[in-house]
């Protein structure tokens, strides 16, 4: 009799985990079918744009190719700025549901190198440099002037230092109230071509 009612029990509990992992699939796929949605429709604002095309330009002078421009980062890096912004209120590679700690190497994947992947399915590691501070305006030429002052990001955006054995062969930006990013990947972006907000 004991055993009759064990697996019932089990059963049961079976029968919930079962109902509950399904809710979890389908709250997933609607999570990240919205998120694909989104990047599809992704646009650069003015500001965005002159970044990139900066960013290009202090490349060229270092004799370096342009990196071609990616939806998917750039979508990766507003979501970064306006969460910067909105909730996390300070500069940090962290975000509001992801506490980044330089000195703790497990927090390097899930707040920044696997970030792209989650949020857009792009397939490459995403390196992030960030500007700004809560409670000021941002814009490109001030984001470039610092990062090129700030030696390890300059190594990051002309890929010297430890950073000259990478290829960069995708880059998106983010600019918003006092914040401005920038991603790099080496995966070329499937969903490449962006175009500036009307």
């Amino acid at each position: 009799m004991e055993n009759i009612h064990i697996q019932i029990i089990i059963n049961y509990t079976m029968k919930k985990l079962s109902l509950l992992i399904g809710i979890m699939l389908i709250s997933i796929n609607l999570i990240y079918g919205q998120n694909l949605k989104a990047v599809n429709n992704h646009c650069l604002s003015k500001e965005e744009k002159k970044l990139y095309n900066l960013i290009n330009e202090y490349r060229k002078q270092k004799n370096l190719k342009p990196i071609p421009l990616s939806r998917s980062l750039s979508f990766v890096a507003r979501r970064h700025v306006v969460d910067l912004a909105e909730n996390v209120k300070k500069l940090t590679h962290g975000w509001s549901n992801c506490a980044y700690d330089k000195d703790n190497p497990n927090t390097f994947e899930p707040c920044m190198w696997g970030k792209p992947k989650a949020l857009t399915g792009y397939q490459g590691d995403g390196y992030e440099c960030a500007y700004g501070a809560f409670g000021f305006e941002a814009d490109a030429v001030g984001a470039l002037e610092s990062w090129k002052e700030s030696k390890f990001h300059n190594e990051v955006i002309v890929n010297t230092g430890i950073w000259k054995r990478y290829q960069w062969n995708a880059l998106g930006v983010g600019i918003y109230k006092g914040f401005a990013v920038i991603w790099f990947g080496e995966k070329i972006d499937e969903k490449a071509e962006i175009q500036e907000c009307k």
